[in-house]
């Protein structure tokens, strides 16, 4: 089957448009990373208030980040 992403994005981080920019940021780095993913599986992102002021290249190292500590990204 392959793995799947769901994105949380509540009201809390901003206006209709902030909250597209990140889901379209996370989603676009998910879509470049996946074949480095070492499980399969469904990836859950819950995006905090505190991303809104964050730049594309900022979110891409938090995931990152995240990810490889987890055990999750490979390579």
């Amino acid at each position: 089957m392959g793995s799947k992403l769901g994105i949380v994005v509540s009201r809390k981080v901003g206006c209709a448009v902030v909250r597209n920019k990140i889901k379209r940021y996370i989603r676009e780095y998910y879509r470049l990373h996946r074949p480095y993913f070492k499980k399969v599986g469904a990836l859950i992102v819950v995006a905090r208030p505190q991303i809104a002021g964050w730049t594309h290249e900022e979110i891409d190292a938090e995931l990152e980040s995240l990810l490889r500590q987890e055990g999750i990204l490979d390579g």
